[in-house]
């Protein structure tokens, strides 16, 4: 089975871990049956695929010594 993106209804367990009133999460349709979750609206990102892979500090320029 494929994951789907879903939103927490409530704050509370879901799947094992503590969750956000609204925050969006990703599990199968089986595991979503069980669970007090929506669907999420279709091309929603869900919190894990939101995060970015590169750290800030590595996209600042190399150059910010001081001025003469």
């Amino acid at each position: 089975m494929t994951e789907q993106s879903y939103i927490a209804r409530a704050a509370g367990w879901i799947a094992g871990r503590r969750v956000k009133a609204g925050e969006r999460l990703t599990m199968t349709p089986a595991a979503a049956r069980y669970e007090p979750v929506d669907m999420a609206p279709q091309g929603a990102q869900t919190k894990r695929a939101a995060r970015k892979s590169s750290s800030p500090i590595a996209d600042a320029p190399a150059d910010q010594g001081e001025a003469e």
